[in-house]
């Protein structure tokens, strides 16, 4: 068998295919949308076999990808490099009770973290936590970040997760009272630098955040905004 040789792929015009001119992306990437330039290779033998490994090419690029800009690659779908910036800011606002609580009580049950990790059962490392609490209670919280939709219990209670609701946990987070900044008639909490690394399950980029409150606030249904900062690789 011919050794194999350095080729480029070059399009039917015969440019050489670069960030300055790719492959169309307006519809499936064909049989005829791409060529081999044999410049420098030699001998008969080297350009057959060449030819032949562009064949296998285009046989395994023929109908398979369709390449859609408008309307993007959702998180979890497989990729050839990843693109963008893998770091975001996912805002979350929780279901709360309206009826004071008490210390200890489930502030607010598992809220979901949309794209948390960039594919299925991959990482992230939560780095920062902001809670907007417009309801100005300021009040102290250990959060719970969980790989499922985990049933913590009733809100307004004490958790009571199953041995099996438990193992969902990833990690958890103390908010203290003395993290609030007052606003007048709001308050604002940023923990930085958490670096806590959490895992996504196996069927979803998604992570799920609760809250255990230790103090006694009253909140309105939607009183508190928390923004997870997300480290994603």
């Amino acid at each position: 068998m011919a050794p194999s040789m350095p080729v480029r792929l070059v399009d039917k015009d015969g440019r050489p295919i670069s960030a300055d001119n790719p492959l169309a992306v307006d519809a499936e990437i064909n049989a005829e949308s791409i060529d081999i330039d044999l410049t420098g290779v030699s001998t008969e033998a080297e350009q057959e076999a060449q030819t032949a490994e562009l064949t296998a090419i285009r046989e395994a690029v023929q109908g398979t990808l369709d390449v859609d800009l408008q309307n993007g690659m959702p998180a979890g779908d497989n990729v050839i490099g990843r693109i963008g910036t893998p770091d975001i800011v996912v805002p979350v606002t929780p279901t709360l009770d309206t009826d004071a609580y008490s210390d200890g009580d489930l502030l607010f049950d598992s809220t979901q973290i949309s794209n948390a990790v960039r594919v299925n059962n991959h990482t992230a490392v939560i780095q920062t936590i902001t809670i907007i609490d417009k309801d100005n209670q300021k009040a102290p919280m250990t959060l719970l970040i969980a790989n499922a939709a985990t049933d913590f219990g009733s809100l307004n209670a004490a958790p009571n997760p199953s041995d099996a609701a438990a193992e969902t946990v990833a990690g958890h987070l103390e908010i203290a009272a003395d993290d609030y900044v007052d606003l007048g008639g709001a308050s604002v909490a940023c923990v930085r630098n958490v670096g806590m690394l959490v895992s996504a399950s196996g069927e979803t980029t998604s992570l799920w955040i609760a809250a255990i409150t230790r103090g006694t606030p009253t909140h309105t249904a939607s009183g508190l905004v928390i923004k997870v900062g997300l480290l994603r690789s």
